[in-house]
């Protein structure tokens, strides 16, 4: 058990290997998809996934500097700030929502104190709470140790998080149709005997 807890601790606070292990669970859904909900070859498959992988790769510093964008505009507006404070007080949208945040943090401490939440949801809340608070130095506090705004924060921690799964489902989706019209095009091109 201590070896598995050794594990998931390098998992948990290293972000390469977190991350190359999300993608490749994208790769297997996305495998698992074409494999069952088409009649693409092995190779068809193979190329398709390959395809999904180095897009999520390339697609996750883009996708977290397109969050940070939008979310440094909505901090300087004064409805950012409203909405930030509505969100800020509904524990599901916090809970949820908001990674990274201090809002996260107070809310996983508030359950681990809460004396009827059972020692195995305490538990849960204690991890959750502390990969709340790796991300929140990670993505919050820039490298000259100030803090980035509150969406500037989520959303490019939503953005780095998000970018690949999409990318990933959409060309599980759409290769099928790409590989098909490519086949087509090839066959019209062979010279008949």
């Amino acid at each position: 058990m201590r070896k598995a807890g050794d594990i998931y601790n390098h998992i948990k606070f290293n972000r390469p290997v977190s991350e190359a292990l999300e993608i490749a669970i994208g790769a297997g859904a996305g495998i698992g998809y074409t494999t069952m909900f088409t009649d693409m070859s092995d190779q068809e498959v193979l190329t398709a996934a390959a395809i999904g992988t180095g897009s999520a790769l390339a697609a996750r510093a883009p996708g977290q500097a397109l969050g940070r964008a939008i979310g440094r505009h909505v901090d300087k507006t004064s409805r950012g700030d409203r909405v930030w404070n509505k969100m800020s007080n509904n524990d599901f949208l916090v809970d949820n929502f908001m990674p990274g945040t201090k809002e996260q943090s107070a809310y996983h401490q508030k359950e681990i104190d809460n004396e009827f939440v059972d020692d195995w949801m305490k538990t849960i809340h204690r991890a959750a709470k502390e990969r709340n608070e790796n991300l929140h130095h990670r993505d919050f506090v820039k490298k000259d140790g100030t803090t980035r705004g509150n969406w500037e924060g989520m959303l490019g921690i939503h953005g780095r998080g998000y970018s690949d799964n999409i990318l990933q489902a959409a060309v599980s989706v759409t290769s099928p149709i790409v590989l098909d019209s490519m086949g087509a095009e090839q066959s019209d091109m062979q010279p008949t005997v």
